[in-house]
Formats: C-alpha cells, sequence, structure tokens
C-alpha cells in the first residue's frame, strides 16, 4: 500500500491549483467554499482574511488524495472524495483517513470540527479515526444524531434538463435586493425550522441573507404582491455552481413554484437558450455560465422534483455525455466534544517529525 502524507497548505492557491483539475458536482463542497472565498466581493462582504481558509489534505505519494477543508463562517467541515480515484478501495481509504485525523487533531484546536460533510462512507470511516485520535486524549467524542443526516449529491447538464415549459414560463423569478432582506430573513428561519425564533437568530438570519443577496446568491418568486419563495445559490467553481437550499412560503405550495424557480436558475446557469422565463439579469451569470449545476437532496418528494428538473437522480442515472454517475450518497455528522477542566492542556498541539526534504513552499508534509 502507498505511504500517505498529511498536508497544511499555507499557500491555498497550491490548493486550488491541485484540486481544480478534478472539478466537479461530487467535490463542488470541498472546491466552490474555497473557491468562491478569493472573490473580491466575497472578502469584502464576510470580512475574509488570510487566516480564514483552513486547508488540509492527504498526499498519496505525490498526488493529493484526500483534502480536508474549510473557510470560517461555513456550514461544515468538509471531507472530499478520493481526487481522481472513483473506484478507490477502502481499505487504501481508511488508511489515508486514519493518517488525516491524527494530523488534524495534531494541528488544530479539536473542538473546532464540530460539523462534517462528505460522501457518507469518507464520513462515517473518518468520524471513526478522529474519535480514537481524540479519546487517546482523555476527552469524550459524542455523535448527536437529531442534527446528523444523509443525503444525495446530484448535478444536471444542458444534456439532462427539460425544454422550456409553458406551465412554468409565465413565473417571473429574479435575482433579491437589499430590500427584500427582511422578508427572506423570514422564510429562511421558516426553512430551518424555527418556530419561535429568538431575537439572536432573527438577527444571525438577517445578517447571513443580506451577505447573499449582497453577493447576487438570492433568487425569488413574487406572486401577490410578497415573495412566494426562494433560491439560493453558491460554491462557485470554474465549472459547477450549487443550490444551497430552496424554499416556498406554505401559502403559495402546491402552485409548482418550486419547480418553476429551480427550472429557472439552472436554466439560466448552465446557458441554455431560450431561458424560458422572465426576470433574468442581462449578460447571464456574473461568475461564468457553468457545466453542472449541483444539490444536496435528502428527501424522495423533493428528489421526484428535482429529477423533474434534469438532475440526475435516478437509480441508475447516467451523464449521458460521460458516463459518470448521477448521484453519491452524502452525510453530514456533528460532532461534540465533552469539555473537561484540563481540556486546554489536552488540546495542545503535539510535535510531528518535519521532514523538510519533503515539503515546497506553501505545504507543510508532516509524517507519522
Amino acid at each position: 500500500m502507498s505511504s500517505f502524507q498529511f498536508a497544511q497548505f499555507t499557500d491555498p492557491q497550491i490548493f486550488l491549483e491541485a484540486v481544480e483539475p478534478h472539478d466537479h458536482s461530487f467535490l463542488n463542497y470541498t472546491l466552490g467554499q474555497v473557491a468562491e472565498s478569493f472573490e473580491a466581493e466575497q472578502v469584502r462582504v464576510r470580512g475574509l482574511t488570510t487566516t480564514s481558509r483552513h486547508l488540509f489534505g492527504v498526499y498519496r505519494g505525490e498526488a493529493l488524495f484526500i483534502t480536508f477543508t474549510k473557510v470560517d463562517g461555513d456550514y461544515a467541515w468538509a471531507v472530499s472524495p478520493p481526487l481522481g480515484e472513483d473506484d478507490a478501495d477502502e481499505e487504501v481509504i481508511s488508511a489515508a483517513l486514519s493518517t488525516l485525523a491524527s494530523g488534524v487533531v495534531a494541528t488544530i484546536d479539536i473542538h473546532s470540527v464540530d460539523r462534517l460533510i462528505g460522501p457518507a462512507h469518507l464520513v462515517k470511516t473518518f468520524v471513526a479515526h478522529w474519535t480514537h485520535e481524540v479519546e487517546q486524549r482523555g476527552v469524550v467524542v459524542m455523535l448527536p444524531t437529531a442534527s446528523s443526516f444523509e443525503s444525495r449529491i446530484s448535478y444536471a447538464t444542458l444534456a439532462t434538463i427539460p425544454p422550456p415549459s409553458p406551465a412554468f414560463s409565465t413565473y417571473r423569478v429574479e435575482l433579491a435586493t437589499q430590500a427584500d432582506t427582511d422578508e427572506l430573513s423570514q422564510l429562511f428561519i421558516a426553512f430551518i425550522g424555527r418556530h419561535r425564533p429568538s431575537k439572536a437568530a432573527l438577527d444571525r438570519a438577517r445578517h447571513d441573507m443580506d451577505i447573499w443577496v449582497q453577493l447576487g446568491q438570492i433568487w425569488v418568486c413574487r406572486l401577490d404582491g410578497g415573495i412566494a419563495g426562494y433560491v439560493a445559490t453558491g460554491r462557485t467553481t470554474k465549472r459547477t455552481v450549487g443550490i444551497r437550499n430552496v424554499f416556498v412560503s406554505p401559502n403559495h405550495r402546491r402552485k409548482g413554484v418550486a419547480e418553476a424557480m429551480t427550472r429557472a436558475v439552472t436554466r439560466f446557469m448552465l446557458g441554455a437558450k431560450p431561458l424560458g422565463f422572465e426576470g433574468a439579469p442581462a449578460g447571464g451569470p456574473a461568475l461564468g455560465t457553468k457545466e453542472q449545476v449541483c444539490l444536496n437532496v435528502a428527501e424522495e418528494s423533493v428528489a421526484q422534483l428535482y429529477r423533474r428538473c434534469g438532475f440526475l437522480l435516478g437509480e441508475d442515472a447516467e451523464d449521458p455525455d460521460t458516463g459518470r454517475r448521477g448521484w453519491m450518497s452524502s452525510a453530514v455528522q456533528t460532532i461534540e466534544v465533552l469539555p473537561r477542566d484540563d481540556l486546554e492542556v489536552l488540546m495542545r498541539p503535539i510535535q510531528l517529525r518535519d521532514d523538510p526534504t519533503q515539503n515546497i513552499t506553501g505545504i507543510k508534509k508532516l509524517y507519522f
């Protein structure tokens, strides 16, 4: 079995150069959250700095094999699928994730790893190795089930989306403005299931929605003088863009609003002609047209809607152009560390053996 090396990327550009050749929807969360953190508007609105990106990986020989990343303010740490090896052996993957867990535990505050997203089998294996490493330090790892779930990552392309439909073309779908922020915040609170939100929760929702609106990531459908629903996009790479969530006000459900918005945004991002809806900004997507629009879906009833919009969520669905599988199992796992009085001492990074002959500028490789 090839030897593995844990690496911390001190130069994000080197990380991007290593990962971008594998730009695909299954890597959208990992690559998208890092790539968009360099956009000038993202840096300005989110207040990102040179210390906002946390980029780690495991090399297999000379090739980057698996990554572990987060940008401050993002939802979760992301563990990537094996880069360029869709059929990597499970034993090999486990060995790589063991190296990753050892390196991460030794490098960062273990409390910072509070939520993980990635391919379901990788998340499960990494958490097992992570738990072993952390509990060797005398602390206890808790894995709450209420806030953890599985879903499927899928994507749509120009070859898979349906033609424009008169049934949905009557809806106007457009980018939100800052005047919509308060109304959108209420919808976002409903989306995350807060029935009686605190003032702090409302303020947070308003803050987040204001950022997304400023970044041009929120699309709305208006009916009866109000916002009937919205689509949130993001995680833009050179080839892909993600749909982060779709939500329709309870007052406007069962009218086709969700499908109309999803079809519209997907066609716009892919540069489909004709667009088939009113409200799109002139000139196409600000960050360029994409080859794939991707999303996560956890509920089968919702998956049926997305299948109608061209997303490859059928059991044996494949990309008609490449033959690649149309979806991948994904998981979100919440992680909690049981506090202890002496945790500060236990969390101090250990000293790893650094082999300077293997280091290059921007990457520090560490051996165990």
